[in-house]
């Protein structure tokens, strides 16, 4: 890797710190970031402590430039994914999608490529919200069904039959939110997204 790179990466690694104490800082209500700090959790999740000790659940994802985090109360799972709808990961991403999902692709209002990277950001953001991230096979988070709405995507999940994932497609990234079935997303979360995707 050239200094070039390594100088991206770590661009990369610190805006999703940012985010996830903006995201925090919200949640929790402090307004001076430098009270807050993100470590990782035993199983390489992050955590954002707050002044105090605290310890609050956070969820980062960050590519290149852009940057998405999401924080939520102790008795929530969440995970967020955001990708870049770059066509020299179509191949690779294809990969990890089963016969079903592939099926399912073929009925969805956009490209097959764009719904290629729909679908993994939203296996990503399951892998996260469970903590298990990339360490088992990527066909255990297969989506089962994926109903269009006016602003974004709802998917449900084969083996994880207590979440949903909530995605956006933008002209050039793709983001994902995944959380439990019982919670209460805000119809305002889809709209925000695009907002958000506009923007970069």
């Amino acid at each position: 890797m050239n200094s070039l790179q390594y100088e991206a990466r770590i661009r990369s690694y610190l805006l999703g710190r940012y985010a996830a104490k903006s995201a925090a800082s919200q949640l929790i209500g402090e307004l001076d970031l430098k009270q807050l700090r993100v470590k990782n959790g035993i199983f390489q999740q992050p955590l954002l402590i707050s002044g105090d000790g605290r310890s609050h659940p956070v969820s980062i994802s960050h590519c290149g430039d852009v940057s998405a985090a999401v924080a939520f109360p102790v008795e929530l799972q969440m995970g967020i994914d955001v990708e870049a709808l770059d066509e020299a990961n179509y191949t690779a991403v294809e990969t990890q999608m089963t016969e079903r999902e592939k099926a399912t692709l073929s009925k969805l209002p956009v490209s097959y490529e764009k719904g290629l990277m729909l679908l993994w950001t939203a296996k990503e953001s399951l892998s996260k919200a469970v903590k298990t991230g990339m360490t088992t096979p990527f066909s255990i988070y297969e989506i089962n069904q994926i109903e269009m709405r006016s602003a974004y995507t709802v998917s449900t999940h084969t083996y994880f039959t207590q979440y949903i994932t909530i995605s956006v497609l933008g002209s050039r990234y793709a983001v994902s939110l995944t959380v439990p079935k019982l919670a209460r997303m805000p119809e305002a979360f889809g709209h925000e997204c695009q907002s958000f995707l506009a923007k970069i």
